[in-house]
């Protein structure tokens, strides 16, 4: 019996073989085509992933500048870019933790050395020098504790100032800053209130100016330029808190004044009288803001009050 390749008889196994491999080749051959489909797509995961990233910051941004969904008429998104993002320090380990270690030691043993050089005339640099060590020794822990160091963005309380050493000098420094001294006593004489930011800023620097000329006329080399402490702080608040009520309480007395004036006829006023009734609105309007800061000191001086007990 002859047996064609079509054949499905079983007694043809010639023929079965055939078939049976054919349709093997075809799956296969369709497998690997969906094979390189799905890698040719899969190449495409990263750069899908990265669009979608840049998509959503775009969003975020979008809804933080806009946060009601109203598109704005002035301004794109391009003209808010992200803020770039923070890298954190590498931590230091083995020889190169042990290097800046070393450096960090001698740089500290220059400074003792240098504290102990008191009543000598120091330079800017030593002062300087003086002034890192907070910071040198706040890294050497981070380094000793295998944490990354990140350098202090804060100012030290304390900066230490070179002060003069010629008589000359020093006696012509000192006339400077007594003269400084009453020009801010001039300003202060007028109220803070009545002051512009300049004015206010000469005011602040009266702390440090007195600490200056305390330190010429006790023969000393150099002055500690800390940072005002709580009590300071709070003393100053009281100041321009008590100079707000007492301002407050004049403009109240002024508002009462009106008030008796618009009981009587208008006709019956004079020039200066009808002058200070014109002003009730702005005295209001004055009245109302001084409130409004007298209101924020309370919550400001609460909340050192809270922090202090804490």
């Amino acid at each position: 019996m002859n047996c064609t390749v079509n054949s499905r008889d079983a007694a043809c196994p010639g023929a079965v073989i055939g078939t049976h491999s054919s349709d093997v080749e075809r799956k296969l051959g369709e497998l690997r085509s969906k094979l390189h489909d799905y890698e040719l797509k899969a190449k495409q995961i990263p750069h899908i992933k990265n669009e979608i990233s840049q998509l959503e910051d775009q969003l975020s941004a979008a809804l933080f500048h806009n946060p009601k969904g109203v598109k704005s008429p002035t301004r794109d998104l391009q003209d808010a870019p992200m803020p770039p993002a923070f890298i954190m320090p590498d931590v230091l380990q083995g020889e190169e933790a042990k290097k800046r270690l070393r450096i960090i030691n001698k740089k500290l043993e220059q400074i003792k050395k240098l504290k102990e050089l008191e009543g000598n005339i120091l330079d800017q640099d030593a002062i300087d020098k003086i002034n890192s060590e907070k910071e040198l020794t706040r890294e050497m822990e981070c380094i000793k504790l295998g944490q990354p160091y990140v350098p202090s963005t804060t100012e030290d309380p304390h900066k230490f100032k070179v002060l003069p050493r010629d008589d000359d000098d020093i006696e012509k420094r000192t006339k400077a800053l007594k003269k400084k001294l009453q020009q801010i006593d001039a300003l202060k004489a007028k109220g803070l209130m009545n002051l512009d930011a300049e004015q206010k800023a000469k005011v602040d620097s009266e702390r440090l100016l007195k600490m200056e000329l305390s330190a010429l006329e006790n023969g000393e080399s150099t002055v500690a330029l800390r940072e005002p402490n709580i009590d300071e702080i709070t003393e100053k608040h009281n100041e321009e808190k008590h100079e707000l009520e007492r301002k407050h309480k004049a403009l109240n007395k002024k508002m009462e004044q009106i008030a008796t004036l618009k009981k009587r006829d208008y006709a019956s006023l004079d020039a200066d009288q009808r002058n200070k009734l014109a002003t009730e609105k702005d005295i209001g309007k004055e009245m109302s803001l001084m409130e409004k800061k007298i209101s924020e000191m309370n919550k400001k001086e609460r909340a050192r009050v809270e922090a202090r007990l804490n």
